[in-house]
């Protein structure tokens, strides 16, 4: 959060549509199923190993990919519809 990610060289319309990326991302990931959503913040933004996640989500190491799985598939999904 806080963070501008858009390309300093970009044009004020590439630096909007950027933004708008970002927001309709960070919606899509805060419309996840909760379990899905920790999984992919667990892994991909803090670092965590699977085992790591698996321990503090209660469950496998197997289960915390198909979570991940399942939040990439949903996402991308998402991506698809807004393009």
């Amino acid at each position: 959060e806080g963070q501008d990610f858009t390309d300093a060289q970009a044009t004020p319309e590439q630096a909007l549509g950027d933004r708008q990326r970002l927001a309709a991302l960070q919606a899509g990931i805060d419309a996840l199923p909760k379990r899905q959503r920790m999984a992919l913040i667990l892994t991909v933004q803090q670092g965590k190993t699977l085992a790591e996640s698996a321990e503090i989500l209660g469950c496998t190491e197997g289960a915390v990919e198909q979570l991940r799985v399942r939040a990439r598939r949903a996402l991308r999904e998402q991506y698809r519809s807004l393009t």
